[in-house]
């Protein structure tokens, strides 16, 4: 009985990991690819009179979307 109740404590440990492993995961891969955007608007806030190009707007805005396509596969 010892045996058995070790081993669901190591598979209920291992378990636990993977959880904290992949939520990590998961909250980095947010930061990077949405922090050009909060960047970008940080900039447009600071410098009224500065005017960034659409297309800079687009690329940033498809880093941010990039993390949505890519969160069911995590």
């Amino acid at each position: 009985m010892a045996a058995g109740s070790s081993t669901t404590q190591t598979q209920s440990k291992y378990i636990q990991i993977n959880i904290v492993k992949t939520m990590m995961l998961v909250s980095l891969l947010f930061a990077i690819t949405w922090a050009p955007v909060q960047v970008y608007y940080l900039i447009l806030n600071v410098h009224l009179s500065l005017t960034l190009r659409e297309s800079v707007y687009y690329a940033v805005l498809f880093i941010g979307y990039l993390y949505l396509c890519n969160n069911p596969f995590v």
